[in-house]
C-alpha cells in the first residue's frame, strides 16, 4: 500500500512583524527544503518522474534554471529544485523530488496557513497509482516587541529521522526578536529548557543545543524548547520570564510499530477547514510500513493530545463545548485525553477549535496537536 508524506528539514513556520519576517529566509537564515518520502509496504522507494508540487493550490512553475516562476502572490524565484537530496531512510544516491524555499513567504497581506502539496504516481508493475500530500506553513502576526522561538535541525544532521541504533538527530534552539535579531545566553541572558514527551531532558540554562538518540525516541518522540528571557518583575529584580515555546517530532523509521493518521478516508495530518466545518482525525499503531485501518494493535488504549495554537501557546482553557469538538479537559501539562475504541482514538476539531489561540482570541492561524499513545500497564 502506497503513502506518501512531506516533510521539511527547518519548521515550515514565519512570524510577520512590521515588515520583517522572522525567520528572514530570503537572507539565508534556516531555508528549508521540502521533500516527498513514499512507502510501499516497509520499503522506501522513489515516485515516478512526473509530478507536480502545489501552493496554495496553484501548480507552481518553473524557469530553466529551477526556480520558481511567480506563484499567485509569492514572486518569482521563491522556491528552488533540489536534484540531489536524500533522505537518510534512502540508499545513498537515491533523489527525492524537492524543493528549498529561499523567499519569505510571510507578508502584511499573508499571516495565516499555507500549504505545499505534491500530486505523483507509482508505477508498480504494469499500474501507474496515484497518490498525494500536503503540508502546512504556518505564518503568523508577531506583536512590536514580542519573541519567537524556533527548534531547527543542527549542522550535520540530514533529517529529523532516527534510522539506525547508532543514529542521533542533532538540535539547535534559537530566539528572535520582532526585528529578527537573534537574542542568544551570552548577549542577552536568554535560558532554554528541553524536554522530551514532558520529562525535562535539560534544566534551564545556557544550552541552546540538544542531542536526541535511539533511547529517547519509541515510534515518535515530542521534542520541546522553552524560551526564557530576564525581566523585571517590578521590584526591580530580573526575573527569567517564558518568553515562546516550540515542539519537533522525532521520528524512529526502525521501529517496527508506527502511529498512522487519517481524515475524510484518507491518510494524513493536516486538513484545512472553512466557517462552519469540522475534520475528524483517526489515529492508531500498527505495524510499519501498513497504514490499513485493519492493522491495529489494540493494546494501545491511552490516547491523549496537547493542543498548541500558532502562536505555540497551549490551549488550557475549557473545550468542552460542542463548538470545540467536545474536548476533554487539559491536565497540568495541557494534555486532554482522546476518545478511543478498539485501539483507535478520534478527536473532532471544529473550525472554532482551528480558529482559537490561548488567550482566546479567534485567528486564521489554526491549531497544532500533539499526540502521545501508550498501553495499559
Amino acid at each position: 500500500m502506497l503513502r506518501g508524506e512531506i516533510r521539511s528539514t527547518q519548521p515550515l513556520a514565519q512570524a510577520y512583524s512590521d515588515g520583517t519576517c522572522v525567520p528572514n529566509w530570503a537572507g539565508g537564515v534556516s531555508q528549508p527544503t521540502v521533500y516527498i518520502v513514499l512507502q510501499n509496504g516497509a520499503s522506501w522507494i522513489l515516485p515516478d518522474s512526473t509530478y507536480k508540487w502545489r501552493y496554495n493550490g496553484t501548480e507552481i512553475q518553473w524557469d530553466d534554471a529551477g526556480k520558481s516562476l511567480a506563484c499567485g502572490d509569492l514572486p518569482a524565484g521563491t522556491f528552488e529544485k533540489v536534484t540531489n537530496y536524500t533522505p537518510e531512510m534512502y540508499q545513498s544516491g537515491q533523489y527525492v523530488p524537492a524543493i528549498k524555499i529561499v523567499k519569505n513567504v510571510a507578508s502584511s497581506n499573508n499571516v495565516d496557513i499555507d500549504v505545499i502539496s505534491f500530486e505523483g504516481q507509482k508505477t508498480l508493475a504494469t499500474n501507474a497509482i496515484p497518490f498525494q500530500a500536503s503540508i502546512n506553513v504556518t505564518i503568523t502576526e508577531l506583536i512590536k516587541g514580542g519573541y519567537v522561538g524556533m527548534i531547527y535541525l543542527a549542522s550535520g544532521t540530514v533529517d529529523k529521522d532516527i534510522s539506525s541504533p547508532t543514529d542521533t538527530v542533532g538540535l539547535v534552539a534559537r530566539l528572535y526578536d520582532s526585528s529578527g535579531n537573534e537574542m542568544t545566553n551570552a548577549q542577552n541572558g536568554v535560558k532554554y529548557r528541553w524536554l522530551i514527551n514532558d520529562t525535562e531532558k535539560v534544566a534551564k540554562g545556557a544550552t541552546n543545543t540538544l542531542t536526541v538518540t535511539e533511547q529517547d525516541v519509541y515510534d515518535y518522540a515530542i521534542v520541546k524548547c522553552e524560551f526564557y528571557m530576564p525581566k523585571d518583575n517590578g521590584s526591580g529584580t530580573n526575573v527569567d520570564t517564558l518568553v515562546s515555546t516550540d515542539y519537533l517530532e522525532v521520528d524512529d523509521t526502525q521501529d517496527p510499530q508506527e502511529m498512522y493518521f487519517a481524515y475524510n478516508g484518507a491518510n494524513g495530518k493536516s486538513a484545512s477547514l472553512r466557517q462552519g466545518e469540522s475534520v475528524t482525525f483517526t489515529i492508531w499503531v500498527g505495524d510499519a510500513g501498513n497504514p490499513s485501518a485493519s492493522n491495529v494493535d489494540t493494546s494501545f488504549s491511552s490516547w491523549k493530545v496537547l493542543l498548541v495554537d500558532s502562536n505555540k501557546q497551549t490551549l488550557m482553557q475549557d473545550l468542552s463545548s460542542a463548538d470545540y469538538g467536545s474536548q476533554a479537559a487539559a491536565d497540568a501539562n495541557g494534555y486532554r485525553a482522546m476518545t478511543v475504541n478498539n485501539g483507535k482514538a478520534t478527536i473532532t476539531v471544529p473550525f472554532a477549535l482551528a480558529a482559537l489561540t490561548a488567550g482566546g482570541q479567534s485567528t486564521s492561524g489554526g491549531i497544532r496537536g500533539y499526540v502521545q499513545a501508550q498501553t495499559q500497564s
